[in-house]
């Protein structure tokens, strides 16, 4: 080989590496560019104090999705089957239901698969079979009751608190999801997973600023209590209006037959 063909071949080996920079090769979906897993759980309560679901909302955290953080639609020809998940389905309806009348749990489980599940598995038995297990794994409402932390409709707590509470039992701690203006509603507790399913630090830019918030019991919406104060003042001060207003000043005398100038006229039989 002559010198001019080895410094050919040289200078393009280095022409190849430095246009790769600017130009990488594309390369297909694999486990290791998904960086770590979304395992979101919502809150009914909290999720329902601004929507209509119904008349029977529970009252237990209930799955929300699983889903990677970088990548979706894996797989676009493996669509959703129910019946390869017939066997799961009554749990899944436990733990995995539509909270809104007009969606079927079947066309969220059917997002789900077709959008996240396809890029954990090939098998949708083992992605909802997993969902499942993670599901009660780490499960939400004993953390949150070991500090103190209990669905009400009056208490007030921190962020930091459900932050802690999680992160505490599980090693690392979640992000709090929330709605509403003047009071905060906890709406969806999300974890972060690595490869191996195991519970890592979310990052902090995705966390959603809910300083102070509510674990509502139920759906209805509190009303201030200096509302309930002026309200029930106002209604005091009608009523007391109203009674005045409708009692008589001079009450009528009745005429009797005593009375001098009203002297009953006899009538007196012909003799």
């Amino acid at each position: 080989m002559s010198f001019s063909s080895t410094t050919s071949s040289v200078f393009l080996f280095l022409s190849l590496i430095l246009l790769s920079d600017f130009y990488p090769i594309q390369s297909t979906v694999t486990p290791n560019s998904f960086g770590y897993y979304y395992f979101a759980r919502q809150w009914p309560p909290g999720m329902c104090v601004h929507s209509d679901c119904g008349q029977h909302i529970p009252r237990q955290f209930m799955v929300h999705g699983l889903w990677p953080s970088r990548t979706t639609y894996c797989n676009s020809s493996a669509l959703f089957n129910p019946s390869e998940i017939e066997d799961l389905r009554p749990e899944l309806e436990k733990i995995w239901p539509s909270l809104s009348g007009d969606t079927a749990p079947t066309e969220l489980w059917r997002v789900a698969w077709e959008k996240y599940g396809t890029c954990f598995s090939e098998s949708q038995h083992d992605y909802f079979s997993l969902v499942i297990q993670l599901h009660k794994t780490y499960s939400l409402l004993e953390p949150l009751s070991s500090w103190q932390v209990m669905p009400s409709d009056y208490e007030m707590y921190s962020r930091w608190e459900l932050e802690e509470s999680v992160g505490h039992s599980f090693g690392a701690e979640p992000i709090i999801l929330c709605k509403g203006k003047q009071q905060k509603y906890v709406t969806e507790i999300w974890m972060c997973l690595n490869l191996n399913f195991d519970p890592v630090a979310c990052p902090r830019e995705t966390s959603h600023a809910c300083t102070t918030v509510r674990l509502p019991k139920h759906t209805r919406r509190m009303v201030p209590v200096w509302k309930i104060i002026v309200g029930s003042l106002t209604l005091a001060v009608f009523g007391a209006m109203m009674f005045i207003h409708r009692r008589p000043c001079h009450p009528t005398r009745r005429a009797t037959a005593t009375d001098d100038h009203e002297q009953p006229l006899l009538e007196t039989e012909d003799m």
